[in-house]
């Protein structure tokens, strides 16, 4: 399958995150593992309807990036992370590449009981969205017993210790907004621009990654308000 390389080049792995090398994991901007990082299973998606249809490396492709498009860049890099992680598991535990997709229930298990006591709920949690969502891209079948998974996930809540978790932080005021106010000169526009974000954000209770643009070399005129 063809697969266009992304001029941005992919910064090293980490000493202690760094995966086996493999044709199916090529080295690539970690929100691009989804779609690029390929389980070792021929998608069902070559000859699985009705009429048998074989479908071409581009038309995989197609699929590939459509389905890869309904999830935002910052979801992409959070699950190519988790997906990271759990190849590097497969890889110390030599689970082999035919086993990994479609996952079964005592792999999945395994890997978030390898979790537990190191992370947060939410990580764990962030780690099986990302395989249910690998999953789902490349057409294999997620059978994971929710049960079950749900009691592993609180498991891991209650044995996480208390350096995975953040401390609670003192809460954002109207207070505060006012001190922002003393401070700005709201005749310029810079200052216009960033109280209006504040005070937009604090009354729409928004969360600022989401309301605001991560970097300016991030901006998008078709999807930020400007």
């Amino acid at each position: 399958m063809t697969i266009h390389e992304h001029s941005s080049v992919p910064r090293p792995y980490k000493a202690n995150l760094t995966p086996a090398l493999s044709p199916l994991r090529p080295h690539c901007l970690t929100k691009h593992r989804l779609v690029r990082w390929l389980p070792n299973t021929e998608s069902p998606r070559i000859a699985n309807d009705a009429s048998g249809k074989m479908l071409g490396d581009d038309e995989l492709q197609r699929i590939l990036n459509v389905i890869g498009a309904s999830w935002a860049d910052s979801t992409k890099e959070l699950y190519g992370t988790g997906l990271l992680v759990f190849h590097v598991y497969c890889d110390i535990h030599d689970v082999p590449d035919s086993q990994r997709a479609p996952i079964s229930r005592n792999l999945l298990s395994a890997f978030l009981a390898s979790c537990a006591g190191a992370l947060s709920r939410s990580t764990i949690s962030n780690y099986t969205a990302a395989l249910k969502a690998w999953h789902v891209l490349h057409g294999l079948t997620w059978s994971i017993d929710e049960l079950e998974y749900k009691a592993l996930l609180e498991g891991a809540t209650r044995l996480a210790s208390a350096s995975s978790k953040r401390p609670k932080r003192s809460p954002f005021t109207a207070k505060i907004l006012e001190k922002f106010r003393e401070a700005m000169n709201l005749e310029d526009p810079r200052d216009i621009a960033i109280f209006t974000c504040l005070v937009c954000s604090f009354y729409c209770i928004a969360r600022l990654g989401e309301f605001t643009v991560p970097a300016i070399s991030k901006f998008n005129p078709a999807r930020h308000i400007s």
